[in-house]
């Protein structure tokens, strides 16, 4: 901006000078100014500047040359404030905004407003108004008036600035402004840089701000009207300065919630009959039972490990759980169960699996305050988030988020079960009492229970000269043959020296029965029926050849864990180690 650094002492006699001389419209006496379009250079000059200028607040962008660079900074804040007129300056001249009294003399000047230049030994002063027009006026019938000011806080090199804007400005927090090389407004940047740190939504304040987690850190932060509306556990691309939301990618891809009504019940799940005494005992009774819970001071258990072999039922226990809560409840408490799946937390950034395993048990804490009951949340594969501290590459992470963990366990009063194959790997302070009150194990299924399994299974199912009953006896002694043996283990013990066997039924899962076994003998009765132009039923031979194609899938597999566990059970000295089948019908 051009701007008039220096005042002539006789400017007052200069102004009156040209008031005296040339007589035009806009005059009102001879104390009155006429439209300043004066020969006077220097009053032309003035003129220009008050009118281009409000206080410090001028729209700078007509005072910039061409080829000037900008600084582009974001806006922190923005502020509309009042300020005293005595604060700005062009030049060595301040700029003052006032009002000609309403007793003035000249009743056309009365409670008009316009600018002056306050000097102490000039009893007159020049005032200016909006129409370009100015009049000479005794300062003791001028009121010096506030002005209405906007300025916003921007961040420039880790230094925060306040920068004053035109009051017409449309800036928001969030949006980046230019600045010239005197750091004057420049106008707001038509490009907006929309890069920055990756967070999750925790907590929604007001409109216009929110609690979000960036890398594990809460920090509260503005929202850009951009943005809006967001919601808890949106992800959200924040500011340079990590103090704004730019943009709003919408929630992320991770459902805690359990949508679909869950059909197992406890009589669905064959053995595991300690299993499920335990967490019946331990979830109805107090709910049922509260009175005899009083009166023995009993604490109802919070936490849950299911742990065991992989696919052995510890999801469909954990279904029937859930059977059970609603059961007890009613189907509003469909609500209330919290599913998380460890590996979906874990494919999220880091920083954002915090985010959202906080997420999780907000919910289930919400869920208490509305309803009144404890909430239910399933961790499915527990040992992702909860690991021992250090067995991880990226040490750091996993330990903020087993923190994580440990907190939001610690402070939820929901029922939390979790569920892992990998026992061995988890945090001590994970599994220690309190947190988890019962680890309960869900091992292999022995004789009984796999004929149990079958049983299940294969109920109603036609099968050819007998009944499914004895069907389900049938495959059960196949699958427990030695005719399935693996390894042979040579132990050493006190009468000498023995062979064990290590054979199919040493490996096999509820999961092995009803997927591989089962399946694949329907399978081979529905293809005869359809070659056969026959109705479908089960054969013995079926079974035959279903658990033969297992075994053969399995003797591929690399078994050495199970062996290890197996020997660690027998009594006496493991010597040795001899696979005996290498598949495809290739005995060693």
């Amino acid at each position: 901006m051009e701007l008039i650094h220096e005042i002539p002492e006789r400017l007052g006699r200069r102004i009156r000078q040209a008031s005296s001389d040339t007589r035009s419209h806009g005059q009102v006496d001879s104390n009155v100014g006429q439209d300043i379009q004066v020969e006077d250079p220097l009053i032309q000059k003035y003129r220009e500047a008050i009118v281009r200028t409000s206080l410090r607040l001028a729209k700078v962008e007509n005072s910039i040359d061409d080829g000037l660079s900008f600084i582009y900074v974001p806006v922190l804040g923005v502020l509309d404030t009042k300020v005293l007129a005595r604060t700005s300056e062009i030049g060595s001249m301040t700029l003052q905004r006032v009002r000609i009294h309403d007793d003035y003399e000249e009743e056309i000047l009365r409670n008009r407003t316009g600018y002056t230049v306050n000097q102490a030994d000039e009893p007159v002063a020049f005032v200016l108004f909006e129409d370009g027009t100015w009049a000479d006026i005794e300062v003791g019938m001028l009121t010096f008036l506030p002005q209405e000011q906007r300025s916003v806080i921007v961040i420039l090199d880790s230094r925060v600035l306040e920068i004053g804007i035109p009051t017409d400005a449309n800036v928001q927090v969030g949006d980046t402004v230019k600045l010239d090389q005197q750091f004057r407004f420049a106008g707001v940047a038509e490009w907006r840089n929309d890069t920055g740190d990756l967070a999750s939504v925790e907590q929604v304040l007001t409109e216009s701000s929110c609690i979000v987690s960036v890398n594990g850190v809460q920090r509260a932060v503005y929202v850009h009207a951009g943005a809006r509306p967001l919601k808890t556990g949106h992800r959200v691309v924040l500011d340079a300065t990590g103090r704004t939301v730019l943009r709003n990618l919408g929630a992320t891809n991770v459902d805690f919630r359990y949508y679909k009504r869950p059909t197992i019940r406890w009589a669905d799940i064959g053995g595991q009959e300690q299993a499920k005494a335990e967490l019946r005992t331990a979830i109805e009774t107090p709910l049922k039972y509260p009175k005899l819970m009083a009166q023995m001071k009993k604490r109802p258990a919070k936490g849950f490990l299911l742990f065991g072999p992989p696919g052995c039922g510890k999801n469909m226990t954990a279904e029937a759980v859930m059977s059970m809560y609603l059961d007890l409840h009613g189907e509003d408490a469909l609500n209330g169960i919290i599913y998380i799946n460890a590996p979906d937390l874990l494919r999220s950034l880091v920083g954002e699996q915090e985010a959202l395993l906080r997420y999780g048990f907000r919910l289930a804490n919400l869920f208490e305050e509305q309803h009144g009951y404890a909430a239910l949340v399933i961790i499915n594969e527990v040992d992702g988030i909860a690991k021992k501290r250090g067995m991880s590459i990226s040490s750091d992470s996993s330990e903020t988020l087993l923190q994580t963990a440990l907190t939001q366990i610690d402070q939820t009063n929901a029922i939390v079960i979790s569920m892992t194959n990998r026992q061995d790997i988890l945090d001590p302070a994970f599994v220690r009492s309190k947190r988890v009150s019962r680890k309960i194990y869900v091992g292999r299924p022995d004789k009984a229970t796999a004929q149990s399994i079958f049983g299940i299974y294969l109920k109603d199912i036609p099968a050819e000269g007998m009944t499914s009953e004895e069907l389900a006896s049938y495959a059960t002694e196949e699958l427990f043959s030695d005719t399935y043996a693996m390894y042979k283990l040579t132990v050493e013990g006190t009468d000498g020296s023995e062979a064990v066997l290590f054979a199919l039924r040493d490996i096999v899962s509820g999961a092995m029965i009803d997927d591989s076994i089962v399946e694949k003998a329907k399978d081979l009765a529905i293809n005869r029926a359809i070659a056969g132009g026959t109705d479908a039923a089960l054969r013995k031979d079926d079974f035959v050849c279903a658990i033969r194609s297992v075994f053969e899938t399995e003797v591929l597999v690399d078994h050495s864990d199970d062996t290890k566990r197996f020997a660690e059970n027998l009594t006496g000295t493991v010597r040795s180690v001899d696979r005996l089948y290498q598949g495809k019908g290739k005995h060693a």
